[in-house]
């Protein structure tokens, strides 16, 4: 927390949780350190309750190149609702499949369009407690509702961000991105670096503003002069400001480039936030125009388990070579700030439900959606 510190203090918090180390029980040290009235909990870099691999046991897979309603295009994000049911929003086909929980198709939700219920080049999307769709219809600068049965019930006009995420509380209020400003650095006559900043608007159906939290610190972008013409973009592994909502309203958010994530409740007040310390991870690019040293510490979205539990992706170090394969590594923090496991899986998931694990798979021969039970090695 930036400024000065008044009424610091700080103790260390004895968890009723235990962990095994060198064949004997140890309590796990924890330190809570109040700053100007906000609680700043700091775990040791190492989880309550211990490292766990998994293998993931495929039990669902779906995906089938001879029949239209199974052809997976560009799938870009999955969701599963209360009844198992699974929702795949392709963006290259821009539309939504849904399939039982069997594997079996059921409906297509949208087409491409700027037509009542269609979108054109979608970001996201979300399901909400009651089952209903709110996906952000980017291009077309509007939010789609569409209720369980996929059909559509009204449009919110917003003025957000391009690539937003997109959630719903508990009470049906609306949460996405909001485009902020833009500071440039030039680096030379033909390079600059473009850092933006972003806020995050709370909606109500009636398309009302309820409220607007930050500005936070947005993606690092770079432009490049080339010939007449200029090109923009950013990196897959740049640095950046995550943020989700969870079904009580709390937001959490946190800069990338540091392991500290804040709680924030319904009024943009700082409940508390955590963190652990960390070994930053080489850039292979460090060194190449504006590239920065290291990696940030964890990926650009927070994974928010049935629990509650927040799964962070860790950056790790690149394959040495193609035929290398990289796990995915995954911190689990509890809804209190507490950093409880490791976990080490073959894949990325992208969702939870019932226990199992989501996954999108792109290989040289498929993509597919997958289903998995975790089991421990």
């Amino acid at each position: 927390m930036a400024g000065t510190i008044h009424g610091r203090y700080v103790y260390p918090l004895l968890m009723a949780g235990l962990f095994f180390a060198c064949g004997r029980e140890k309590e796990y040290p924890m330190v809570r350190e109040m700053v100007d009235g906000i609680q700043h909990i700091t775990c040791p870099d190492y989880p309550r309750d211990g490292v766990v691999e998994y293998d993931m046991v495929e039990d669902l897979s779906i995906g089938d190149e001879s029949d239209d309603n199974y052809i997976l295009n560009i799938p870009f994000q999955l969701m599963v609702d209360s009844k198992g049911s699974i929702y795949v929003l392709d963006w290259g086909d821009e539309r939504m499949q849904v399939y039982d929980s069997t594997g079996t198709w059921i409906r297509t939700i949208g087409r491409s369009g700027q037509g009542p219920g269609e979108f054109y080049t979608p970001a996201y999307f979300t399901i909400s407690a009651v089952d209903s769709i709110y996906l952000n219809d980017a291009r077309n600068k509007r939010i789609n509702v569409y209720d369980g049965s996929g059909s559509f019930i009204r449009s919110l006009r917003y003025d957000g961000s391009y690539h937003s995420e997109i959630y719903v509380d508990g009470d049906g209020l609306i949460y996405i991105q909001e485009s902020g400003e833009q500071d440039m650095e030039t680096l030379s006559d033909v390079l600059q670096v473009i850092e933006e900043s972003f806020t995050i608007g709370r909606l109500a159906m009636s398309n009302a503003k309820v409220f607007t939290y930050g500005p936070f610190r947005g993606d690092r972008k770079v432009m490049r002069r080339q010939g007449d013409g200029v090109i923009s973009g950013g990196s897959p592994d740049g640095p950046n400001t995550l943020w989700a909502v969870c079904r009580d309203g709390r937001l959490i958010e946190g800069y990338n480039m540091d392991y500290r994530l804040n709680v924030i409740d319904e009024k943009g007040n700082a409940l508390f936030n955590f963190g652990r310390p960390y070994d930053p991870v080489p850039n292979p690019y460090a060194g190449r125009g504006p590239h920065l040293e290291t990696k940030p510490a964890f990926g650009r979205r927070i994974l928010l388990e049935e629990k509650g539990n927040i799964w962070l992706k860790l950056y790790t170090k690149d394959p040495e070579n193609e035929n290398e394969t990289v796990p995915v590594v995954y911190d689990v923090w509890s809804p209190d700030g507490i950093f409880i496991r490791q976990v080490t899986v073959p894949y990325t998931i992208s969702a939870f439900h019932g226990g199992k694990a989501y996954c999108i798979r792109r290989t040289d021969e498929e993509v597919t959606v997958k289903r998995f039970v975790l089991r421990e090695k």
